[in-house]
């Protein structure tokens, strides 16, 4: 029997193995709330570290001279591992930069500052990378990123 490639494809395609039946869109939803939470949690940690030593938080104008924004987009990476090795481990196997670096979430997007000292390490593993999950942004769009 011959099958023609629409053919194929509806069978291909069968409802019982249908993702969203098996709770993919539930999967996605339960990452996407994982990485906010983490945000959150490194946030309130941070705070308290800050607090806890008694030091005086960065001004954001002195943390935008010694660093540059990266955005991360975890919903969009491989895994495929080419941004890790290009970048000595800055970057894991999923893309991630360093949660130290994070410091905002929203819609899917983390916000990270890399200082200046990681800047090249960094954009080797943004150059390698096959995907667009992680670049640079300018400080000056941060109000419009968070506020979309």
């Amino acid at each position: 029997m011959v099958h023609s490639p629409s053919a194929w494809t509806e069978s291909l395609r069968s409802s019982l193995l249908d993702p969203h039946e098996l709770g993919i869109d539930a999967f996605v939803k339960a990452k996407r709330r994982s990485y906010k939470q983490a945000v959150e949690s490194i946030q309130r940690k941070r705070s308290e570290l800050i607090r806890e030593a008694k030091a005086q938080p960065i001004e954001p104008t002195e943390a935008q001279s010694l660093g540059r924004l990266l955005l991360y987009e975890a919903m969009e990476t491989v895994s495929a591992g080419a941004a890790e090795a290009s970048s000595h481990s800055f970057f894991d196997v999923e893309d991630a930069p360093p949660w130290d670096t994070w410091f905002w979430h929203k819609e899917g997007t983390i916000f990270c500052w890399v200082p200046d000292s990681l800047v090249s390490d960094a954009q080797a593993g943004i150059d390698a990378n096959p995907v667009d999950c992680i670049h640079w942004a300018n400080w000056s769009e941060l109000g419009a990123l968070i506020n979309r």
